[in-house]
């Protein structure tokens, strides 16, 4: 048309019928404008029907000049004129002769009539169009919105594990704006709640059936509750919905609670059996130590193995009692600031007769510049020393300890990390969640107490304690204290 149009100008008069046909019977609005001006000179019906004026209406007002964007105020034909180009294409907003928003898509172009420069400008009306999407894009806006209130992280997800969508929790979580569809949840590596999720996601994906699970962040200590459930799109993709929860307060409470319950019940237990259970044995102890005097000035020495069973035995139940008042009596801190290498250092020197019976080698890493914390330093070495003991048992002969200690930022402040591992056969994976409970063990002559108490001591500390197994094989517990920033001890 544009072609045709530019011919019809250059061509002898003979040609203005075919050009005055094609400029009033075209469908679609067209407009000659004068370049300097502005001024509309000629306008087709159409030009006339979109905006509503009759052609004498409107030749003569300038409809281009000055134009208003969605963006801007801007003058087209200056832009025209002034890039050295021969067309331009934009986007403009004008108004009806009843007021109301006329949105265009214009293409202008310059032609030269009998020496002179005249805009060539073909209109096309978007406005349907753009109320179209501005009310789509209001809908997604109230969707984002409504999904962002949420307090909950929500992902649409594909079947192969790209975000396709994310609520705002969502995008806190991973990092990111709402709204972004260019992650993966492979992106996130193996941390929790991703792991989980993607494991969701593809079980979901592959059995269609929806799947919840509750998961714990080993160093920040926050429990997820993550749920997958299936979805489709409109054109029939398979897609899965992730929702995943913060549940750490409501499971710290119910650990608190079961933790409660269980304290109240050693109280008791611990009460009932000092009672019962410290006269007998105090007894048993003395009457084995003249036994063993007599025995041994007799010369009878068939009597000494006998005698070294009865004495492991008492041994392990005044342990047993030890380990039990320790477990059930208020703890008293007597706080002071030092370096975590004194009370590593205390632990070791407690367990070397044990490593070296065992023929287990402590090798400590950690250095002196290790960083101070607030501690009670007979606890603390006494917490240690219950792990090293632990790793000792299970160390095979020949092999080494390993302590080391780091500082790493996380939950919002900064903690010492002191990891104790080993080379043994590591934890049961199903064992993993019970190894903090009194009386639990699957050491032979263990009492199933050492744990708790650690646990106990850390976290009277401000602490907590982690319990995993190293990729290299072998037992990995890991203690965390607040780091003591200088100056804090005030």
């Amino acid at each position: 048309m544009l072609r045709l149009v530019r011919f019809a100008a250059r061509s002898p008069a003979r040609r203005s019928i075919s050009y005055r046909a094609l400029f009033d019977l075209a469908l679609e609005a067209i407009m000659f404008l004068d370049a300097e001006s502005g001024v509309v000179l000629d306008a087709n019906p159409a030009a006339c029907a979109l905006y509503g004026y009759s052609p004498e209406e409107l030749i003569g007002t300038s409809r281009l000049s000055r134009s208003r964007s969605e963006e801007r105020v801007f003058d087209p034909i200056a832009d025209l004129r002034a890039g050295g180009v021969t067309m331009r294409h934009f986007f403009m907003v004008d108004y009806r002769r009843d007021g109301s928003e006329l949105y265009l898509e214009i293409n202008a172009s310059i032609v030269r009539h009998r020496g002179r420069e005249l805009v060539l400008a073909f209109h096309r009306d978007t406005t349907q169009k753009t109320m179209m999407a501005r009310k789509l894009a209001e809908a997604g806006g109230d969707w984002q919105l409504s999904i962002d209130s949420i307090q909950e992280a929500i992902l649409l997800v594909e079947s192969s594990g790209r975000v396709i969508r994310v609520n705002e929790m969502a995008a806190n979580l991973m990092g990111d704006r709402p709204g972004s569809g260019e992650r993966h949840l492979s992106d996130f590596g193996s941390a929790e709640p991703w792991r989980r999720a993607s494991e969701l996601v593809a079980f979901v994906a592959e059995h269609g059936s929806a799947l919840s699970s509750q998961v714990d962040e080993v160093f920040s200590g926050a429990t997820w509750d993550v749920a997958a459930t299936p979805a489709t799109s409109a054109s029939g993709e398979r897609r899965v919905i992730l929702v995943m929860r913060d549940v750490t307060l409501m499971a710290s409470m119910e650990a608190s609670l079961r933790r409660s319950e269980s304290m109240a019940e050693m109280g008791r237990l611990v009460s009932g059996v000092a009672h019962e259970v410290r006269n007998p044995l105090f007894t048993i102890s003395a009457t084995l130590d003249a036994f063993e005097k007599r025995m041994l000035a007799s010369a009878v020495t068939l009597a000494e193995p006998y005698l070294l069973h009865l004495r492991e035995a008492i041994e392990r139940l005044s342990t047993l009692m030890r380990e039990l008042l320790e477990l059930g009596k208020p703890s008293l801190m007597q706080v002071s600031t030092e370096s975590l290498l004194n009370p590593i250092g205390d632990a070791i020197t407690d367990v070397a007769q044990l490593a070296a019976e065992k023929h287990v080698t402590i090798v400590n890493r950690v250095t002196p510049e290790s960083a101070r914390i607030l501690m009670d330093r007979s606890k603390l070495a006494q917490a240690l020393s219950n792990l090293l003991e632990n790793a000792i048992h299970h160390s095979p002969a020949g092999e080494e300890i390993l302590i080391s200690a780091q500082r790493k930022q996380t939950m919002g402040q900064t903690w010492v990390l002191c990891s104790i591992e080993d080379r043994g056969a590591g934890f049961a994976e199903a064992d993993l969640p019970r190894v903090f409970e009194p009386f639990f063990t699957k050491r032979k002559g263990g009492t199933g107490l050492g744990l708790p108490i650690v646990q106990r001591i850390i976290q009277h500390h401000g602490g907590r304690v982690i319990a995993e197994n190293r990729t290299g094989g072998g037992a990995c517990i890991t203690v965390m204290i607040p780091h003591l920033v200088d100056g804090e001890e005030g």
